[in-house]
């Protein structure tokens, strides 16, 4: 039991004969600044070993002389109070110091010298409290930085010495422990963050220069429980130090990173911690170097360990990362000859790799032993291979020891999965490299997803190795070709079976056969692949929504996604095909094109625009090939005509949009058609062809269309009064862009309703239906042609005819006229 010379010296004078009561009086401070030992200044005289000292009113008392005492000295009291001491020189005996004591309170201690004597300093009690250390000695049996939930406590050690038998920093508040120069000495525990006393806090230690002193019976404890622990060694100029030093234990200091599973802690910064306990790692360890090579090094521990589940409280995966140019040491692992397994960062005997960038190998026929020594490094380092093209989850380097020879060498890599997610890699696109030179090979064997491993087998030799996914190469502000280098933002290469190619905002040309690993086209871009040439993508291709993808050649992938526009007359090989965009095969709306697919499964989701051929001689469509795999008819089918050449009636024609080699066409159609399809204008896709119905079959789906004669503008087969008013109510000698519809009959010749239209439906004008022919045995067509109509409807007929040739005749005096 720890006990200051201040409470052995109080408890003999309350032991003596007529000592008195055991409970203090008080004495309060009531002025503004004065010297602590100025009787007036307190409302009871100077306090002595028998006498709580509260300053509650923003005074200050300064202590310059030896032998000042208290028994508690409270240091903001009741909510919107405040105190202050500032200790210049001579020694004060408390046996405990709370600055900020009470909820809504600051306090503030200011140690620039002498000596400070106390069972107790809390620094932040339930206020906001802040202690200002440059020089002197400050003796604690504990020092306590954040105490209640609602405490705040800095301590700001820029000079001077603590000697603390133990220290808490954040046990249920928030503390904050900053060190800049001077010696900090622990001779019991150091914990960060609650515990299971005390839970909820929020502690951080910010060695940045100076020493951290632990004796050999101490530990150092980021606990966290229900909180957050943090230890930063240095900053991006300097470093502290922490020194091992002996006490009456024989075992080393051991660290615990996150002693709860419920809480949050981390390790983080650079230089050597020369502890050599136990290393528990549940937590974050992390080599920073701030921007400058620099190494953490824990090679000194004597073992590593972890018993908790990796999953901190905030989401973040306990284990080892090196970022800013740092590099982690571990201790070594010592190779013994035969077979055997070993692991980097976890338990020697743990077969599960759980920390993140954690290594286990398989070592077969090893025949020269020795320490093999591993270093975690950030891939930013002078002295890793260039890894610019690398989208890197973590970097290895392996040091075998003189003569080191196997038979076989099987490495797996517990990489950061959320590192992975937060670089929008998909799991199974992790690879394992390899490389002892400039350059950087697959060596992956195996990967786990579910385990978030990597294993690369019978590797060659031991050097550096790295986790991550395939080089990405991004389209530069140039449109061009794919093998031109100056196409992408990387000058100095073009992409191949190993990049991750992203195409935004600009147009790329596939005109000679290319690779790739995987392919997006977002932000307005667009790729086209060139008819005999071939675009070879190992994993997805997906088209954004504002992308588009033209293929004329051959592409093949694993999957492709297109939420954009696919269009082109190639063929694509994928096990998947998704087409939640539009699809287009050909490429112009004059054009007639076939998109062959082949594989897996076709999903058709989005819009299918098809263009068909209106002129009899033509029986073309666009159309999707199915030569292998199936299709899941969905979406939208937008059907557009191209324009016929002639008048001439073809009647009921075909047009094949799909084809199936396989038989597998499945689904339950479209889920709408534009234009609805069926008899009428409502059907009409241009020109006098009118959509009367779409058949799916398991092998093929056609458009049956109807191809009217002239005259007939509604599409109902026949030619009579309803069209004749279509053509009198446009009838006009100038260029209106009038359609079919419109009773401009012959669009190819011109955009207006004139004569040669007025001749068009002369010419097949009656009240029958011309698509039955002469001989038809209900109607003959001597009968149903209307050669002499009746009298009500020639008299129609003749009004609209005289109303023509006179519409026609005023129209040419007029001109005369002018």
């Amino acid at each position: 039991m720890r006990r200051s010379f201040v409470a052995m010296v109080v408890a003999l004078v309350v032991s003596l004969p007529g000592a008195g009561s055991a409970s203090a009086d008080v004495t309060y401070w009531q002025t503004g600044t004065a010297n602590w030992s100025e009787p007036t200044a307190w409302s009871d005289g100077e306090p002595t070993l028998f006498h709580d000292a509260e300053i509650d009113n923003g005074g200050t008392a300064t202590i310059d002389q030896n032998g000042e005492h208290a028994q508690r000295l409270l240091l903001g009291i009741s909510s919107g109070g405040s105190g202050n001491v500032a200790q210049g020189a001579g020694s004060a005996f408390i046996d405990s110091i709370q600055v900020a004591f009470g909820e809504g309170t600051h306090g503030e201690y200011r140690f620039s010298d002498g000596s400070l004597n106390a069972e107790e300093l809390i620094v932040g009690q339930a206020g906001v409290g802040n202690f200002v250390h440059t020089d002197g000695q400050n003796h604690s049996s504990m020092l306590i930085i954040g105490s209640a939930a609602t405490g705040q406590g800095t301590y700001q050690l820029a000079g001077g010495l603590i000697n603390a038998a133990d220290e808490h920093i954040g046990r249920s508040g928030i503390g904050v422990l900053t060190q800049t120069s001077g010696t900090n000495m622990v001779s019991g525990d150091l914990t960060l963050g609650g515990n299971a006393t005390y839970p909820g806090g929020s502690g951080t230690y910010n060695l940045l220069y100076g020493e951290l002193q632990l004796k050999q019976t101490a530990s150092v404890l980021l606990a966290a429980h229900n909180g957050t622990a943090t230890f930063r060694l240095g900053d991006q100029w300097e470093t502290g130090t922490i020194r091992e030093i002996f006490g009456d234990g024989e075992a080393g200091v051991n660290l615990t990173v996150r002693e709860s599973q419920s809480g949050t802690a981390t390790f983080v910064g650079w230089g050597t911690v020369p502890l050599t306990g136990v290393l528990n790692n549940n937590g974050r360890v992390v080599a920073d170097g701030y921007g400058t090579d620099r190494t953490l090094d824990l090679s000194t521990f004597s073992s590593i360990t972890n018993d908790l589940d990796v999953v901190q409280s905030d989401g973040s995966l306990a284990g080892w990362y090196a970022q800013g140019g740092g590099k982690l040491t571990l201790p070594s692992v010592e190779i013994e000859i035969g077979s055997n397994s070993y692991n980097w960062g976890e338990d020697a005997d743990d077969a599960s790799l759980d920390l993140v960038n954690s290594v286990r190998m398989d070592l077969t026929g090893v025949t020269s032993g020795g320490d093999l020594s591993i270093d975690l490094l950030d891939g930013d380092r002078a002295e890793v291979p260039n890894t610019d093209d690398l989208l890197l989850l973590g970097v290895w380097d392996f040091s075998p020891p003189a003569g080191f020879g196997a038979q076989a060498v099987d490495l797996t890599f517990r990489y950061d999965d959320v590192r992975a997610t937060e670089l929008g890699l998909n799991e199974p696109d992790v690879y394992a490299y390899s490389t002892s030179s400039k350059s950087w090979g697959i060596v992956t064997d195996a990967r786990d997803p579910a385990g978030h491993t990597v294993s690369a087998n019978d590797v060659g030799s031991l050097s550096y190795y790295a986790v991550g996914s395939y080089l990405q190469v991004l389209n530069s502000s140039d449109s061009g070709l794919w093998h031109q280098a100056a196409t992408w933002d990387r000058p100095s290469m073009t992409p191949g079976a190993e990049h991750r190619v992203t195409i935004g905002g600009h147009a790329v040309t596939v005109d000679q056969n290319a690779a790739a690993f995987s392919l997006e086209i977002a932000g307005g871009g667009s790729l086209a692949v060139d008819a005999g040439k071939t675009l070879s993508v190992g994993a997805n291709v997906a088209v954004g929504s504002d992308g588009t993808m033209a293929v004329n050649g051959t592409l093949t992938a694993a999957q492709v996604t297109s939420d954009g526009l696919l269009s082109g007359s190639g063929t694509i090989h994928a096990d998947e095909i998704a087409i939640g965009g539009a699809v287009s095969p050909g490429n112009a709306a004059a054009s007639i094109g076939t998109i062959t697919v082949g594989g897996g499964e076709l999903t058709l989701d989005g819009i299918y625009r098809v263009q068909v051929s209106l002129a009899e001689e033509t029986a073309g469509a666009d159309r999707i090939e199915v030569a292998t795999g199936s299709l899941e008819l969905g979406g939208t089918l937008a059907v557009a005509g191209i324009d016929r050449t002639s008048n001439a009636w073809s009647a009921e024609v075909s047009r094949k949009i799909v084809g199936s080699s396989t038989g597998a066409i499945t689904g339950a159609g479209f889920e709408a058609v534009i234009p609805a399809s069926g008899a009428g204008a409502n059907s009409h896709i241009g020109q006098g062809a009118f959509l009367q119905e779409v058949n799916i079959t398991p092998t093929a789906v056609e458009l049956d269309l109807f191809v009217a004669l002239g005259g007939d503008v509604d599409g109902d087969g026949k030619v009579w009064l309803s069209d004749w008013a279509a053509l009198r109510a446009n009838f006009g000698n100038s260029g209106s862009g009038l359609g079919w519809k419109d009773a401009n009959f012959d669009p190819w010749v011109d955009d207006k309703v004139w004569l040669s239209d007025w001749a068009a439906l002369r010419a097949n004008f009656g009240n029958r239906g011309y698509t039955v022919m002469e001989g038809d045995a209900e109607i003959s067509y001597e009968t149903s042609h209307v050669a002499v109509p009746e009298p009500g409807t020639l008299a129609l007929l003749l009004g609209g005819l005289g109303g023509l040739a006179l519409l026609i005749w005023r129209q040419r005096y007029l001109r005369c006229r002018k």
